[in-house]
């Protein structure tokens, strides 16, 4: 900071220390109050710093005590997963996995972390860590796992023991025990092509099947077109090999138009000659398993996400008071600037050194206005609304770099947008800046918004080096894009070769949660 020249004296006002104790207050708060597990451990010997309340609480320890242990004693680091996330974090700064916990009791605790690297204070590398607890999930699933293996493997026993003179006691047996199972049995007689499905199919999908005897041609007319294809593939493949089991996941169509996501295993049943003449199994609904699976992900992401929203509200804090001290600073370097400019009209003054000091002076304020106070101040959305923060960042770009940015807005309506939509909107775009800068050596940029009825879609392209989307890019600004887009239920598509630019495309359903109440 520039000390003012004698005479002058600076205004009192909220001291250095003050600020930061409050950013400090901010960024602890939003950490020990996240619903999620998280502790911040040390990057080079991971020991673990901090620990909000609720890893306490997962991990059973209290406050005092996890912080000061190390990573080896809350996870079991023997395990090729853990192993391989420490490879991936190291190389990409990020990583995820499904590992192992062990709580302060020794009990195991299947969890998946995430993790992501970021530099503290005085440049020391740290970890922020979040613990999901999956037991639950895994306990369930192990549970109804075995249920349908003692199932399965009862009724495939029961059909193979089958013989001539038993043929149609067996159908019948089979067939009352598939009315009460929650698979859909099945038994395929590849001969006669008679394909057996048990009575909870019509349950399940829908379909009666009169006697429960269906030709197999027939049956697989329910498959969904796009699939039906591979699946028959994968069925001839396995027939014709010399294996015992079949399984294979698929989709169907259901009578009343609805799609199933089904799971089918059996067992082969092959003659002296190898050759397969039936084969056993059953056909299980796990279309409510799937949609749990993708509702954790999208929760668990949410919630990452608002951990990030609320680090980012405290850092545009932080910001903003940084900018004013900045602002207060540029004050304190014209004041001098003016002072030697006064001196030199002096006749008894060296003026070309006054003019010297008093041209320093200036370009010293000039320039930290340029580059420092417009990036500092953030509070853009709410002062000057989207379309003026999405003008005023590509003017700042443009005048940083040689590059050429212009903007469509197009009927866009943000005045019945909330502004934590549009701030994620301009994140986005202010993210992509910074990759194409960072990355694509552009000469021209073209950013299009615009908004109908029901969608609202933004495209920023560039002429600059793409890059090949089919290989994992480095970093995490794509996944950010993603990430922000999907919060909203929306999606975010790359289009890029080598050589060839790149065009983001992103797609946001209109919904209620994002308008003004």
């Amino acid at each position: 900071m520039q000390t003012p020249p004698a005479g002058i004296v600076r205004k009192p006002g909220i001291t250095q220390k003050a600020r930061n104790a409050a950013s400090d207050h901010l960024h602890h708060q939003a950490f020990n109050n996240s619903l999620l597990a998280n502790i911040i451990t040390n990057g080079k010997d991971g020991k673990i710093i901090n620990a909000n309340q609720a890893a306490c609480r997962l991990l059973g320890y209290s406050g005092k005590e996890l912080p000061g242990l190390y990573q080896k004693d809350i996870f079991d680091m023997s395990e090729s997963r853990f192993k391989k996330m420490g490879i991936q974090i190291n190389s990409e700064g990020h990583a995820k996995a499904d590992i192992t916990a062990i709580k302060k009791n020794g009990k195991q605790l299947p969890c998946q972390v995430t993790s992501v690297i970021f530099t503290g204070a005085n440049s020391n590398t740290h970890s922020i860590i979040t613990i999901v607890d999956m037991s639950q999930t895994v306990l369930k699933q192990k549970k109804i796992d075995v249920k349908k293996e003692k199932l399965v493997s009862t009724n495939i026993v029961l059909a193979q023991t089958k013989s001539d003179v038993r043929e149609a006691e067996s159908k019948q047996c089979l067939k009352y025990m598939s009315i009460t199972s929650y698979d859909a049995m099945l038994d395929w007689d590849i001969p006669s092509n008679d394909f057996y499905i048990g009575g909870s199919y019509e349950e399940t999908f829908g379909y009666k099947i009169p006697n429960n005897i269906i030709p197999f041609n027939d049956w697989i007319q329910c498959i969904h077109p796009d699939e039906k294809d591979a699946f028959e593939k994968n069925l001839i493949k396995a027939l014709e090999s010399r294996k015992k089991k079949w399984a294979a996941t698929f989709r169907i169509i259901r009578q009343d138009g609805s799609i199933a996501d089904v799971a089918s295993r059996g067992i082969i049943v092959r003659d002296a000659g190898g050759k397969a003449i039936r084969l056993i199994g059953a056909l299980q609904d796990v279309t409510w398993q799937t949609e749990m699976e993708e509702k954790l992900r999208y929760e668990i992401n949410s919630k990452q996400i608002q951990i990030a929203d609320a680090v980012a509200d405290a850092h545009e804090q932080e910001r903003s008071d940084i900018g004013r001290e900045l602002h207060d600073n540029v004050n304190q370097l014209l004041v001098a600037s003016g002072m030697y400019l006064g001196m030199a009209r002096n006749k008894d003054m060296d003026s070309e050194t006054c003019l010297g000091r008093a041209y320093t002076y200036t370009k010293d304020a000039i320039e930290v206005i340029r580059k420092l106070t417009k990036r500092l101040v953030t509070d853009i959305i709410k002062e000057f609304g989207l379309s003026d923060a999405i003008a005023k960042i590509s003017k700042s770009t443009m005048e940083l770099n040689h590059v050429k940015i212009t903007c469509t807005m197009g009927n866009f309506t943000e005045n019945k947008m909330k502004n934590k939509f549009k701030l994620s909107i301009f994140r986005i775009i202010q993210e992509q800046f910074n990759n194409i800068i960072k990355y694509a050596g552009a000469s021209t940029v073209k950013v299009v918004f615009s908004q109908t009825k029901n969608v609202i879609t933004l495209s920023i392209t560039d002429d600059g080096a793409g890059f090949d989307t089919n290989q994992k890019q480095e970093g995490i600004g794509i996944n950010n894009i993603k990430s922000r887009a999907a919060f909203y239920k929306g999606s975010a598509e790359f289009v890029s070769q080598p050589g060839q630019g790149c065009s983001l495309m992103v797609t946001l359903p209109v919904t209620a949660a994002l308008l003004i109440d």
